[in-house]
């Protein structure tokens, strides 16, 4: 795994540690991310996603792992699914 992809993952373990985001899997890969998450049920699924979407594009903008592009392009938006239990 590449500098980049694991900065993302502690990123995102961080992020998701400090607002109470299970995270059940987790694949980083170059060009995006898979994650089977557990939500606080006060918290909405959107609301998760924008928390460590934005906080990892962020980290690794200032790391200078990502340019100001990428990071236009990373926050355009992304298919998420969502299943209850």
């Amino acid at each position: 795994m590449f500098r980049k992809e694991e900065l993302c993952e502690e990123i995102l373990g961080k992020t998701a540690e400090k607002y109470g985001i299970g995270i059940v899997e987790m694949s980083v890969v170059p060009d995006h991310t898979h994650l089977i998450m557990d939500v606080p049920p006060t918290m909405s699924v959107s609301e998760a996603f924008r928390l460590l979407k934005g906080c990892s594009s962020h980290e690794l903008f200032k790391e200078n792992q990502i340019s100001e592009k990428d990071t236009r392009k990373a926050i355009s938006g992304a298919p998420v699914n969502s299943i209850g239990l």
